[in-house]
C-alpha cells in the first residue's frame, strides 16, 4: 500500500496571490502562484488522516523532512514535510522533477517516523509547479482521486491505495527521475550543501531500536549487545524499527542500502524456560525487509523490517524476543547543535501533527 500521489503536510504555506497561506486554510477558488509567476484557480482541497503504525508499510506513508536551506539560502525557507511521492523540481540542464523518497540522505532530506500524520491535497485543473515554502513542488492535477479524501470530518484511517489502473496517468509538465545518473548529481550536491550547513557524521549514533506491535511501541530490556522485548499475546504484526543510514551517504562506498542494525541471534522464549533460537537464514526474513543472509550467520534490518508472521503464531500466551546485534550502526549524519530542530508530534486532540520548533 503505497503513497502514489504527492501530498503537502499539516502547516505547509504555498504562495497565492494572498501571500503564502498554510495548505489547510486553502479554498476551491484561490489563486496559486506558480513558478513562472501564472495564476492558477484550485479546483480542490482535500485531506485524510492516515494512522501510520497501523499500515502495512509505514515507510511508504511515513513524510520526508526537507530542511531549511536544503536546497540553497531559503531553499525551502522552513523545514517542508511532504508524502513519498511528492515530486520537487530542479533546474540542472533544463528543469526536471524528482520525488522526495529519491532525495533522501540522511542529513538534510529524511524520513521522519510519526504515529499519524495528515496528508493535503492541493488539485489543479492541469500540472503545475507551485512554491511550497519557497520550494518548487509539483500540485496535483485532477486525477480522480477524491472518494479516498474527506473534506470535513476527523476520520482516523488508513490511507487506501491510490493507485487506480483505470484511471490515465496525468502528463507531466516536467521529466521525472526516480534514479540515474541525474538524482545521483543531486545527491552529491545535497550532501555538499549538507556539510556547508555543519553536518557532520556521527561514526556511533543511537540506535533507536524498539518494536511497533499492532500500533503500539515497546521499549526493549538492554544489556550489552543483547535487547530483549516483552510481545503481548495474540500479535498480529510487529515492526522492527531503528535508525537508519546508508554507506553511500557517509563514505566512499558503494552501497546504498538502507541498514538499520546488524541482526546475529534472534531467539524467542516464553519465560518458563523454553527457548527457540531462530535460523536467520529462514527465506522468510527476505520478503519482510530484512536483507540478505551474510556469512558470519547475521542480517541487516532496513530500519523498519517486519517480524516474519509465522513467529508471531507462537504468541498466543505472550512471549519474549531477544535480538543480540553484531555491534553499532553504521554512522550517520548528525544535524549541527546551533540549528533549531524539528519535531513532530501528535496534538493533543489527536488531529494531526505539529511543528515544533526548539532553539533559535
Amino acid at each position: 500500500m503505497d503513497v502514489n500521489v504527492p501530498f503537502y503536510c499539516y502547516g505547509t504555506k504555498i504562495l497565492t496571490v494572498y501571500g503564502e497561506v498554510p495548505v489547510e486554510d486553502l479554498k476551491v477558488g484561490d489563486l496559486v502562484v506558480t513558478i513562472v509567476g501564472e495564476h492558477k484557480p484550485i479546483c480542490r482541497v482535500s485531506h485524510r488522516e492516515v494512522d501510520c503504525y497501523r499500515h502495512s508499510d509505514p515507510t511508504s506513508i511515513w513524510p520526508i523532512r526537507i530542511s531549511a536551506h536544503a536546497f540553497g539560502q531559503n531553499a525551502p525557507v522552513r523545514d517542508l514535510y511532504v508524502s513519498p511521492s511528492q515530486a520537487l523540481c530542479f533546474d540542472l540542464v533544463g528543469e526536471v522533477l524528482i520525488p522526495a523518497r529519491a532525495l533522501v540522505n540522511g542529513a538534510t532530506i529524511a524520513q521522519v517516523e510519526v504515529s499519524s500524520v495528515i496528508y493535503w491535497y492541493v488539485e489543479l485543473e492541469g500540472h503545475e509547479l507551485l512554491l511550497a515554502e519557497n520550494k518548487p513542488s509539483e500540485g496535483t492535477p485532477g486525477i480522480g482521486k477524491q472518494a479516498f479524501f474527506q473534506e470535513c470530518g476527523a476520520a482516523f484511517a488508513r490511507l487506501p491505495e491510490l493507485a487506480d489502473p483505470s484511471i490515465a496517468a496525468p502528463e507531466l509538465s516536467r521529466p521525472l527521475y526516480r534514479e540515474g545518473p541525474i538524482v545521483t548529481a543531486v545527491h552529491e550536491q545535497l550532501l555538499s550543501r549538507a556539510k556547508t550547513l555543519g553536518w557532520t557524521v556521527d561514526q556511533a549514533p543511537p540506535l533507536d531500536l524498539h518494536l511497533l506491535v499492532d500500533g503500539t511501541r515497546i521499549e526493549p530490556v538492554v544489556r550489552g549487545w543483547f535487547f530483549r522485548f516483552a510481545i503481548p499475546p495474540k500479535a498480529q504484526q510487529a515492526w522492527l524499527i531503528s535508525s537508519m543510514s546508508r554507506p553511500s551517504d557517509v563514505s566512499d562506498s558503494d552501497d546504498g542500502r538502507k541498514l538499520g542494525v546488524c541482526i546475529v541471534g534472534l531467539t524467542l522464549c516464553d519465560g518458563f524456560g523454553s527457548e527457540r533460537s531462530i535460523d536467520l537464514g529462514d527465506p522468510q526474513f527476505d520478503h519482510c525487509g530484512f536483507h540478505h543472509f551474510e556469512e558470519g550467520q547475521r542480517r541487516w534490518t532496513s530500519g523498519c523490517s517486519r517480524i516474519p508472521p509465522a513467529y508471531l503464531k507462537e504468541c498466543t500466551d505472550g512471549m519474549f524476543l531477544r535480538i543480540e546485534l553484531g555491534g553499532p550502526m553504521v554512522a550517520r549524519w548528525t544535524e549541527p547543535q546551533q540549528n533549531a530542530i524539528s519535531i513532530i508530534s501528535a496534538t493533543g486532540d489527536g488531529a494531526n501533527f505539529a511543528l515544533i520548533q526548539s532553539g533559535n
